[in-house]
């Protein structure tokens, strides 16, 4: 009998750890984002991590310059650089000014903010 339920213990488990892998399969499988509505989840992430200090409707900003029409611009607010997605990514992983290092979000994210910034 008691070997009877450590069997069925030990299968139910194996359950919980195999649907724990698929789980987590499916998570990384989410974050792997493809091309198509790369903006809109640029949009979130803005959202997120750059909006409390980038407004995205003015070239005006409380803490950080406003980012509307970036890629019209001929150079980076903050390093005077010339506006292409490298600098902006040079921008988010080695800031110049104030600016916190986003150097540890995901490449496929800071490529969906830059995507998101070209909208603006």
């Amino acid at each position: 009998m008691r070997s009877t339920r450590l069997k069925y213990a030990t299968a139910g488990i194996a359950v919980m750890v195999v649907a724990g892998i698929a789980a987590f399969g499916a998570l990384r499988a989410d974050q792997q984002q493809p091309a198509e509505g790369v903006s809109s989840l640029g949009a979130q992430l803005f959202n997120d991590r750059c909006a409390f200090c980038h407004p995205r409707d003015t070239v005006q900003g409380a803490m950080g310059p406003g980012l509307v029409g970036l890629f019209s611009r001929e150079a980076l607010p903050a390093s005077g650089r010339p506006v292409t997605e490298a600098n902006i990514l040079r921008q988010l992983n080695d800031p110049m000014g104030s600016m916190p290092t986003f150097a540890w979000m995901e490449e496929w994210e800071k490529d969906a903010v830059v995507a998101y910034l070209k909208t603006l």
